[in-house]
């Protein structure tokens, strides 16, 4: 039996990103498979290519309130996480200027 993928569009930041999800990747297992692909392949913080596979478990997924949400939220942790790095990284050279 094949199995059945449900699709989902989102705007991000004008970035527009199709999500397919299917809560039940292999029969009768926890096993979730999120497909993320990202129009014209643009690289987004989560994927350089446009495309991410990920596999969890389903309960990952409806802890956020769905897949859209769980992408949003992925998204906006890396965003952040990025925005982090580069400021210790901005700090450790004012350090460098200070001695």
């Amino acid at each position: 039996m094949k199995t059945q993928y449900l699709s989902y569009s989102l705007l991000w930041r004008n970035i527009h990103i199709t999500i397919r999800y299917t809560a039940s990747y292999v029969t009768m297992t926890d096993l979730a498979h999120l497909e993320i692909l990202v129009q014209n392949r643009q690289p987004i913080p989560i994927t350089n290519t446009g495309y991410r596979s990920h596999f969890c478990n389903p309960v990952e997924i409806d802890d956020y309130g769905g897949p859209v949400p769980y992408v949003q939220a992925r998204l906006e942790a890396e965003v952040t996480q990025a925005r982090r790095k580069e400021k210790e990284r901005e700090l450790s050279e004012l350090r460098l200027f200070d001695m």
